[in-house]
């Protein structure tokens, strides 16, 4: 083999070794590239605030759920995570985040009303309370509470009933028997003489027996008795 001969296929040979290791660094690069993701380490953010009413009073013991827009997709990681607030109308939202979340736009619903909140690393990190602040006002007002709702309940009842008593009060008034009842007159109670079938006043029953059928006193009160004991099992 001639010196030409040699050195062309000493050429090739190290062309082909420089492609070989070019290849081999390429994927190395590669590699430590899509590897990079895995090897951060996420860090905790936490979303903390106080819930109000348009009338300042607070929201308690009410859920808090990040949602999130279609086209924000960093957001999505923490779609479904909620909190709840306790009878200060304080809440606590807890997520893991990494670097490339910074920015990312999250919103929060409450009680069908959405709010926006903008992830910011560099006030987590330099907050003195270990949380980012994030008060939320409603525009609704505060629903009655369940108690003042039966009270009003109860209220418009006795109010109803009320106007029924008065408005049949003043019905019987109207006519001569209702006025004499209203002053303490009661019409006598109606019988059937048991003799004669006639009808008579009650208190009236065993004169009428005695003189109209000549009846003796004792056996009057007897029949009289019976008609009475009938009425007031009807």
């Amino acid at each position: 083999m001639t010196n030409h001969e040699c050195k062309m296929q000493t050429s090739i040979e190290n062309k082909f070794f420089l492609a070989s290791l070019m290849r081999s660094h390429w994927l190395t690069i590669l590699l430590v590239f899509f590897a990079m993701p895995s090897l951060v380490e996420a860090e905790p953010y936490r979303i903390s605030g106080i819930i109000t009413y348009s009338d300042g009073t607070t929201v308690n013991y009410n859920d808090v759920e990040i949602v999130c827009q279609s086209q924000e997709y960093d957001c999505h990681p923490f779609r479904g995570t909620e909190s709840t607030t306790d009878m200060y109308g304080r809440f606590t939202l807890e997520l893991d985040i990494e670097e490339y979340h910074d920015g990312a736009e999250l919103i929060l619903n409450v009680r069908n009303e959405n709010f926006s909140h903008i992830i910011d690393i560099s006030e987590m990190r330099n907050s003195s309370q270990n949380f980012v602040v994030n008060d939320i006002e409603l525009s609704q007002t505060r629903p009655p509470a369940p108690l003042f709702s039966g009270f009003t309940c109860g209220l418009i009842i006795f109010s109803l009933a009320l106007g029924m008593v008065i408005v049949r009060t003043a019905t019987r008034l109207m006519t001569p028997l209702g006025r004499a009842e209203f002053v303490g007159y009661r019409a006598p109670r109606i019988v059937e003489c048991p003799e004669c079938h006639g009808r008579i006043e009650q208190h009236r029953l065993i004169s009428h027996l005695i003189v109209e059928h000549e009846i003796e006193p004792l056996d009057a009160g007897e029949i009289a008795g019976n008609v009475f004991s009938k009425i007031q099992m009807k």
